[in-house]
């Protein structure tokens, strides 16, 4: 007997759906009962008449997520970006397993396109820092709230009225909090799912880097009286200041001994890389690159929180 899967996809501004996803269903259905939601900005004409399209102008996406939980049918629920290409086999066994474990929310790697560009590049190996080592280890350690907003599972029953009414850009981290706030059963694999275009001009990195510093102000201002506050402001150190204290101590070295300096930078720069030795040189422009959009992040993150404070 087949299992019963709800697929929402999220489609902003002129976006047309993506053929993946249609691709990503016919793979499924012979396993699941699926249903298929839309969420977007416009009616889009070309769609199956059996897909569910729920129509906001301007909407952020937890609000989209917040009306999903309200009108699906069923409990187990993927949500994909529109612009996700998924691991096909990897993301029916994940979903396979999700099947029998119980789970609030689960998620697995994302890895970037190949795009022959500096940034993407660099966003490339900051897919590997995050997805590979940050994540995995903070929620090791019991104190992750970081969630993969591209590709996840959610069961709804644990979601249902526990969503906060105020709303963010930054859903997949909010999400996060709650589900730690809440102490909800989590499952993420090792495996990649998915595979995203990754933003090939820095302007694009950029403006996405603003938003994420506007997010992470609300999520901070949002959570100022609750125990959550901690976490958040270790997520935003790990992934947007740690750049600062690995600085510090190359410098150091640097000073005190090149030779050692030399072998320690090779060997991050091949860890970063995760072993692809022909990436070992975006690595190393990763590390003297990024700090700079880090740094730009902060001094919106600054901004937007001292807005949050004025208002």
């Amino acid at each position: 007997m087949k299992k019963n899967l709800t697929i929402a996809t999220f489609i902003s501004n002129n976006e047309m759906y993506n053929d993946d996803l249609i691709k990503t269903i016919k793979y499924l259905e012979s396993d699941y009962e699926i249903e298929l939601i839309a969420l977007s900005d416009k009616l889009i004409d070309n769609f199956d008449k059996n897909v569910r399209q729920v129509i906001s102008k301007n909407t952020t996406k937890y609000k989209r997520i917040k009306k999903l939980i309200e009108i699906s049918t069923n409990s187990d629920i993927l949500c994909l970006d529109n612009d996700i290409t998924t691991n096909k086999r990897n993301l029916k066994e994940f979903i396979d397993y999700c099947f029998t474990i119980d789970y609030s929310i689960a998620w697995g790697k994302i890895k970037s396109i190949k795009v022959n560009s500096l940034t993407s590049h660099l966003v490339a190996i900051d897919k590997n820092l995050s997805h590979d080592y940050i994540r995995p280890l903070l929620w090791k350690c019991n104190v992750g709230i970081s969630l993969p907003g591209q590709i996840f599972m959610m069961n709804k029953n644990y979601y249902d009225e526990k969503l906060s009414c105020t709303d963010t850009v930054y859903d997949d981290l909010t999400i996060g909090v709650i589900t730690k706030q809440n102490k909800m059963p989590i499952y993420f694999t090792k495996e990649v799912l998915g595979y995203e275009v990754p933003k090939i001009s820095l302007k694009a990195l950029i403006a996405q880097r603003k938003r994420w510093a506007k997010g992470f102000a609300q999520t901070i201002y949002n959570n100022r009286e609750t125990k959550m506050e901690k976490y958040v402001l270790l997520h935003g150190f790990v992934y947007h200041l740690l750049w600062l204290p690995v600085w510090i101590f190359f410098v150091f070295l640097f000073c005190i001994n090149r030779l050692l300096f030399l072998i320690i930078f090779l060997l991050m720069c091949l860890i970063l890389s995760r072993g692809k030795f022909f990436d070992i040189l975006w690595s190393a422009m990763y590390i003297m690159i990024f700090p700079f959009i880090h740094s730009i992040w902060l001094l919106y993150f600054i901004f937007n929180l001292a807005k949050q404070y004025n208002e």
